[in-house]
């Protein structure tokens, strides 16, 4: 017997179209969280509903201060692009980051907010080719939250709730 399809892994209906996934329900998106949670991510919560949160959490999941030697305390996105290249560490090759409150982060800057999810999207790519995992699910409260063009694509809405009135 070959390999499994790429199908049938777990995490495919989350980065068939690219790394990032919106979710607007809790339950929806917990339940996703602990799929891959069961197939070995590493799940990582990012508080953006403020800046300082956010910080925090990047550092703790990044391991920043371990590869940098010090803490963030403001969002230079050519540091998190340098700090997710080298993520996910060998002993986790799969990775989910979790954006959660992510309207306090549209707030601070639209385009500062899709910049954070281009560099995920980007860094996410390359990992593929190094057979390795880095996914991001965005909890939104806005139904019609669009993100285009992360990384040259389209943020999806989950398959659960693909269409505007199962958002409701």
């Amino acid at each position: 017997m070959g390999q499994p399809s790429s199908e049938n892994r777990p995490d495919w209906p989350f980065i068939q179209n690219g790394a990032v996934t919106l979710f607007r329900k809790q339950g929806i998106l917990d339940a996703a969280t602990l799929v891959l949670s069961g197939d070995g991510y590493r799940v990582h919560q990012i508080d953006c509903g403020t800046e300082t949160s956010m910080m925090r959490d990047f550092a703790i999941a990044l391991f920043w201060n371990e590869k940098f030697g010090y803490q963030p305390d403001h969002l230079n996105l050519n540091a998190l692009n340098d700090a997710l290249r080298y993520e996910p560490r060998l002993d986790a090759p799969k990775v989910l980051l979790v954006f959660n409150r992510f309207a306090g982060l549209l707030k601070r800057g639209k385009d500062q907010a899709h910049a954070v999810l281009d560099v995920v999207e980007y860094q996410s790519r390359d990992r593929l080719l190094h057979d390795a995992r880095l996914l991001a699910f965005v909890k939104s409260n806005d139904p019609n939250l669009h993100l285009d063009g992360l990384g040259g694509r389209l943020a999806q809405w989950n398959n659960q709730e693909w269409f505007i009135a199962s958002r409701a």
